[in-house]
């Protein structure tokens, strides 16, 4: 269970190409029934993206010198899977 939490009310302006993108994929039938919940939406993987990234970047500072190019090597690997499955 999420729990409760608030919501608030913030502006945000963005080009006109982001709102007609937005616009064609919420409403009725869409990926995303509002503008706002495909925002927050976006948002919160944002974030978590960022978080996990901010982690990563400690993890990394932490690593001897030696085994730091080891430890990207890793990393990229991840990121080749990943760009294999999306192809």
């Amino acid at each position: 269970m999420w729990g409760v939490f608030t919501i608030r009310i913030i502006t945000c302006n963005v080009p006109e190409s982001y709102l007609r993108a937005i616009e064609k994929i919420t409403g009725k039938k869409k990926i995303y029934p509002s503008r706002s919940e495909l925002i927050r939406i976006a948002i919160r993987e944002w974030v978590i993206k960022e978080l996990e990234s901010a982690k990563a970047f400690e993890e990394f500072q932490t690593k001897p010198v030696l085994y730091q190019d080891e430890y990207l090597l890793e990393k990229s690997k991840n990121v080749d899977k990943v760009v294999q499955q999306v192809e």
